[in-house]
């Protein structure tokens, strides 16, 4: 049976031996939130006025052949669970397709405009990723002036959207904003980036303060309005760099706020019989 997701309309098909004896939760994988799952359901047909609604994409280029074949071939891509920044472009604008040091990424070089990479990625699935768009990047048809997709996906119900949005436009999910995140970083370095998920590099910024503040507190203690100058002027430099270098990371694309809406926040379920 298919099990759908009422605040992002995930959908997941279970086999019937594999559902759970009794009425259970689990985790969608796609928004976050808990769906329930009633075995006793799995035979009922849905009521039609209750049924999810699905999310039109905001994108004004239709989809293509392309589109479709790619997650028939890689249907794991469909239960994909982003934390950060999703993205999408057409064929005929990668130039190349190469993956990481580790082969744990994949790296796709535009024709024109920035880089785009994957990351965290299966080795194998990076391996077979790239045999894949290999081939379609020279047969790629160039995609009409008329049609744009907006770059930028919603992580929550991947409609393409335009950039500097608060929420999506299509499923009112939340985004953290790069102001919010500059104004953390510039109040306390490594701040911004742990609020965007960036933990690693939040952790360096953070060790890098203590020393500039270690620095900071030498100098104030030697005292002399030389050295409080200095002192002011290297702690001024270093937070507003790391708020500029925190600002250009929440723009590279969208992440989900932690807290979503009330109203998603107890989503309802629809179970349809396979």
């Amino acid at each position: 049976m298919d099990i759908i997701c009422r605040h992002c309309n995930a959908t997941y098909t279970v086999a019937d031996h594999k559902l759970p004896p009794k009425r259970a939760a689990a985790k969608c994988k796609r928004c976050g939130n808990q769906i329930v799952i009633d075995p006793a359901d799995a035979g009922n047909q849905p009521d039609p006025t209750t049924a999810p609604v699905p999310l039109p994409p905001r994108q004004t280029a239709p989809a293509t052949q392309h589109d479709r074949s790619i997650m028939e071939a890689f249907p794991d891509i469909a239960g994909y669970a982003p934390g950060h920044y999703l993205f999408q472009m057409g064929y005929d604008e990668i130039k190349k397709v190469s993956r990481g040091l580790f082969r744990t990424s994949l790296s796709l070089t535009r024709k024109k405009g920035k880089r785009r990479i994957f990351t965290s990625m299966k080795m194998a699935f990076t391996a077979e990723l790239q045999s894949y768009t290999k081939p379609l990047i020279t047969q790629g048809q160039p995609m009409p002036q008329c049609h744009v997709l907006d770059e930028n996906l919603c992580p929550s119900c991947y409609a393409g959207l335009p950039a500097g949005l608060d929420k999506c436009t299509v499923c009112h999910a939340a985004f953290k904003t790069a102001k919010s995140a500059a104004l953390r970083s510039l109040l306390l370095p490594g701040w911004g980036d742990w609020y965007l998920g960036h933990r690693f590099l939040g952790c360096c910024e953070l060790i890098g303060s203590l020393i500039v503040w270690s620095i900071v507190l030498g100098m104030l203690a030697e005292g002399g309005t030389e050295n409080v100058g200095i002192a002011l002027l290297l702690l001024a430099f270093y937070n507003g760099f790391d708020a500029l270098l925190t600002r250009h990371m929440a723009r590279k694309g969208y992440m989900l706020e932690a807290r979503q809406p009330a109203a998603h926040s107890q989503p309802n379920m629809a179970v349809n019989p396979a």
